[in-house]
């Protein structure tokens, strides 16, 4: 009687939270999951032993977490803004059109931000939500006051912020369709490069023999919480944020972060919009990255190793 009415309590509560919770809540137990598959045998350990084990593990990895993020943020700062792709800066800068303002501003925010975010109409266009891109660009100096003073909405109903232009692929982008174009940003993708791939990479340099992140890891395929990662530090690196903050101008990041995990933290072969987007970043994005400048792939013909085994067949068949 108790288990059951136990039960019912539970599954009245789940029904009464938000949907916000609810994804944070699945969002843990797929972290839970990888966490436990990468280290089993601690992770048992722990959760064998005393309390305070578990306090410690979950302080020590915590703390970790920060001081990766921390490095991130402080080696995006200088070089973000040289990351943007250069079609970006081909519209109007400011009201004159003087891409040499831009110049400046880009040289003298290495170490400030204090003209970074919507200071100026290229990061406010970056930062600018999607729904709002065409307002964006009919007037700049308009759009960006009413998203500053609050005219035009920043979040949904549900408090979720609204998904910034440089997330989209603006060619694949389609009014009323959020999920067409999203996380194939070519900002976001240079922001990804930088961190888990190859700072020269990201560039435009050759790659060095220095392995990156994701090599390090044995990252063979891109993992949906590390396409979030890089939303937020994209974010915040070409935000007038002077810090990592969970919020920015009344923007919660940590929802925004927790609806992309939701999205992107599908089980495969359920969902083909999940499936083509991580194909796409693992074949364009992580693989382009990680190969050599002009050595491309045959994908027609058969690999050395299926013409060596076949020629071995037949060799064997010719003496047997």
């Amino acid at each position: 009687m108790f288990i059951d009415t136990g039960l019912h309590a539970y599954r009245l509560r789940m029904r009464q939270s938000s949907r916000h919770e609810r994804a944070v809540r699945q969002q843990q137990k797929v972290d839970w999951s990888r966490i436990k598959n990468r280290i089993p045998n601690a992770v048992n350990e722990a959760m064998d032993a005393e309390s305070e084990i578990m306090t410690v593990f979950f302080k020590f990895l915590q703390a970790s977490i920060n001081a990766a993020r921390g490095d991130d943020t402080k080696d995006l700062k200088p070089v973000i803004l040289e990351l943007i792709p250069q079609k970006y800066l081909s519209g109007p800068v400011n009201e004159h059109g003087e891409k040499s303002i831009w110049n400046s501003i880009r040289a003298s925010t290495k170490h400030s931000k204090v003209t970074r975010g919507f200071t100026n109409n290229i990061t406010a266009r970056l930062l600018c939500p999607a729904d709002h891109l065409r307002a964006f660009d009919a007037n700049p100096s308009e759009t960006i006051e009413k998203l500053k003073n609050g005219s035009l909405a920043r979040l949904d109903r549900e408090g979720v912020p609204k998904f910034p232009s440089f997330m989209y692929d603006e060619d694949m982008m389609e009014p009323g369709k959020v999920t067409e174009g999203l996380f194939r940003g070519p900002l976001l993708v240079a922001v990804y490069v930088y961190i888990f791939i190859s700072k020269h990479v990201a560039r435009g340099e050759k790659k060095t023999a220095r392995k990156g992140i994701a090599e390090i890891n044995q990252m063979g395929n891109v993992e949906p919480a590390t396409i979030c990662y890089a939303v937020l530090q994209t974010w915040v690196g070409i935000s007038d944020m002077n810090e990592w903050s969970k919020t920015d101008r009344g923007v919660d990041l940590s929802m925004l972060y927790t609806a992309l995990r939701h999205l992107l933290d599908f089980e495969r072969g359920k969902d083909p919009w999940v499936d083509k987007t991580l194909d796409w970043w693992n074949s364009q994005v992580v693989r382009g990255a990680t190969a050599e400048a002009g050595a491309s792939r045959d994908n027609e013909a058969p690999s050395t190793l299926e013409i060596l085994d076949i020629e071995r067949r037949q060799r064997m068949a010719a003496t047997s």
